[in-house]
């Protein structure tokens, strides 16, 4: 059996782009709850989800693949935020962090071309 996947419009990219900045701004609102008692780190999360939530949209494929890696990245900040050890999974978030922040300067050089 063999199935075939519909190329999508650049319109149609552009929008999924926008969808999946949505999806991570959200992400960003999940991790804000979860660090309510570190507030270095919320204003760190409040950066962040600035910076995402006024993104560019754009339907290059390299854009699509940064976005995924953002999303993959939060969803590892979720997990190290909920860990019972609060010192090393700090330390692991910030890292996270600063690996978001270096993602999103890639997907700049693309969106500013």
């Amino acid at each position: 059996m063999c199935f075939f996947r519909k190329k999508l419009s650049n319109k149609e990219k552009i929008l999924k782009s926008r969808e999946d900045t949505n999806k991570n701004t959200q992400t960003i609102e999940i991790l804000l709850v979860m660090a309510e008692d570190n507030e270095a780190m919320r204003q760190e999360l409040l950066k962040l989800q600035d910076t995402l939530k006024y993104l560019t949209p754009s339907s290059a494929d390299e854009v699509k693949k940064i976005d995924e890696k953002i999303s993959h990245n939060l969803d590892d900040l979720k997990i190290e935020l909920s860990k019972g050890d609060k010192e090393k999974a700090l330390a692991k978030a910030e890292s996270t962090i600063k690996d978001i922040k270096l993602l999103l300067a890639q997907r700049k050089v693309y969106t500013n071309k």
